[in-house]
């Protein structure tokens, strides 16, 4: 590999720069989900338009708009063209999550110098950790610091460092900014990136090398730090179990749903069945954490003695090599099981109850049906024909509009849409039918660009080394960030696979919750997540270290920038 050329950035001055950045960016509140997010856009217009490489290059930077969003948010972006093509992408998010934890110090979350003196007076609100951390000052305590405008704050003061050298001639390649709104939500900020990736990449004749995201991360052990070379994935799965509804006092007549999916529930939660191991070397591996159940509810709004007519919910599910449809078999599996022990007991409890009460009855018989939602939408089609279409159709756009206008949200709608399907079918005995709602998150690492590039293989091993020579500072590598990332939608192998399984199993797929597939297997490229040290993310005790903002991140993020360049 050649010699790592030289980009002449002073950073002593760079800090004091960073940190005014990340105080002014921080005091904008910024909250996911809201017009809030908005608020960001003046803030990133003026900076990126002073920038001296943007005056005199004007059509290289601007915004991008989220399509079909009801906020009307943007993805600000900013292109620096060196020498060649090659390009790395520097990626953060500028949404942040609410300040309800901070109770009576809520007006100050967002200002971290008033804020760690109010904490000085408050430490009986913070744990024993994050209090030894405020009394270090090692520490910049405040929402949204941490996750993630430390990281963009460093990117953005990157950026201009790169147009200055890019005036001069003597960047190498490419840099493009990204700054996303949402991705403490749905990601429809990299979602809309994709695209506008894809555009520049036509248009401008760049050549991903490498998407670097200044995600914030966490330590096992406090002296080592983590650099992440990829991101888990995420696949939700529904169940909705439709029962036959009878009496209370007629139990034997119906099929009650609450209790087929609490055994789908006891026999998926934290079940290491649905975890992922991958061995990342000779003596290392790494293994998604088990499902969690985030939602389950029957259809029941008032009392009655009768029991309801179906209970559904939704679990959360992390991936390192598992596909959404690996994911529905198992669980397919596993809903058969639980439909048909349910089915049995049913059976045997009947049985005994006639022969004490000595009557003459046959007992019930219910078949076990497992469904996929495609097999249901199906079935209602072949009965409904073009009626049931139209009707589908109203109905689809009748829970878009209350999702967006925050009515309903994707669970809620999900739920109302699989019993309006139920409604139109001809069979209505007992059946369960399991499907995807959004978000999904594709999960990505490194590991197969690091058998085709001896480049991106070596990235780790010169950061380390980088680290430890220069900061005297150790760090060890991840293959997939575990905390859920924009970086994974930045590659991707089968998109026609990919969207052929998503229409067919979430409803709202293509309706109001789109992945640009085609667009993320386009741009593919490698990935890296280079942050300062966090702790608390989303509390009120978030806080990032000062000295990784300062001193630590900007270099390693700027020689990782220089390494690609210099290794093409």
């Amino acid at each position: 590999m050649e010699q790592i050329k030289n980009h002449p950035i002073d950073f002593d001055s760079l800090f004091p720069q960073i940190m005014e950045t990340l105080k002014d960016y921080m005091a904008i509140g910024s909250f996911t989900g809201t017009a809030d997010e908005k608020k960001v856009e003046p803030f990133l217009q003026a900076k990126l338009s002073s920038m001296p490489y943007f005056v005199q290059n004007p059509a290289d930077f601007g915004f991008f708009p989220v399509p079909e969003d009801g906020l009307h948010r943007q993805v600000a972006w900013g292109l620096v063209r060196g020498k060649k093509s090659d390009t790395v992408c520097l990626l953060h998010h500028y949404d942040v999550v609410g300040v309800e934890d901070f109770k009576s110090l809520k007006d100050l979350a967002l200002h971290p110098d008033a804020l760690e003196e109010a904490l000085r007076q408050n430490m009986s609100m913070l744990s024993e950790d994050a209090a030894k951390d405020l009394a270090s000052g090692a520490f910049l305590f405040g929402k949204g610091g941490c996750d993630m405008k430390a990281g963009g704050s460093i990117e953005l003061n990157l950026l201009r460092e790169y147009g200055g050298l890019a005036l001069q001639g003597e960047l190498e390649g490419s840099v493009l900014l990204l700054a996303v709104p949402d991705e403490e939500n749905l990601s429809a900020g990299m979602r809309a990136a994709a695209l506008l990736m894809e555009q520049l990449q036509k248009e401008r004749g760049l050549s991903f090398r490498l998407m670097i995201n200044a995600e914030p991360h966490m330590r096992r052990d406090p002296d080592v730090g983590v650099f992440s070379l990829g991101s888990i994935g995420k696949v939700m799965p529904f169940v909705y179990v439709r029962g036959s509804l009878s009496h209370a006092g007629k139990v034997f007549e119906g099929v009650n749903p609450l209790p087929i999916l609490s055994d789908i529930i006891r026999r998926t939660e934290l079940s290491m069945d649905f975890t992922d191991t991958l061995p990342t070397g000779p003596d290392t591996a790494e293994c998604s954490l088990p499902p969690t159940w985030l939602y389950a509810r029957d259809s029941k709004t008032v009392y009655d003695v009768s029991m309801p007519l179906y209970a559904c919910g939704y679990v959360n599910v992390l991936t390192l090599t598992s596909s959404p449809e690996d994911v529905l078999k198992r669980l397919e599996a596993i809903c058969q099981e639980a439909m048909q022990d349910y089915l049995q007991g049913l059976r045997a409890s009947q049985e005994l109850y006639l022969q004490r009460t000595r009557r003459k009855q046959d007992p019930a018989s219910w078949k076990v049906q497992i469904l996929r939602f495609d097999d249901l939408l199906t079935e209602a089609k072949e009965h409904g024909g073009d009626a049931f279409l139209s009707l589908y159709e109203q109905k689809m756009q009748e829970m878009l509009e209350a999702v967006e206008a925050g009515e309903k949200t994707f669970l809620t709608g999900n739920e109302e849409l699989v019993s309006f399907v139920f409604d139109h079918v001809k069979e209505s005995g007992p059946r369960i039918v399991i499907g995807l709602i959004p978000p999904y998150y594709p999960c990505v690492s490194n590991l197969r660009y690091e058998k085709e590039d001896a480049v991106i293989k070596g990235l780790f091993p010169f950061l380390r080394d980088y680290a430890a020579n220069t900061f005297s500072q150790a760090y060890e590598a991840e293959y997939f960030f575990t905390g859920l990332s924009d970086l994974s939608y930045v590659s991707l192998d089968d998109p026609e696979a990919e969207r052929t399984l998503l229409k067919e199993n979430m409803p709202f797929f293509e309706h109001g919750y789109d992945i640009p597939l085609e667009a993320v297997h386009a741009i593919s490229m490698p990935c890296i997540n280079i942050g300062p040290w966090g702790k608390d993310f989303h509390k009120l005790s978030e806080r990032v270290l000062i000295k990784d903002v300062a001193k630590v991140t900007p270099r390693l993020i700027d020689i990782a920038v220089r390494y690609l360049f210099s290794n093409g």
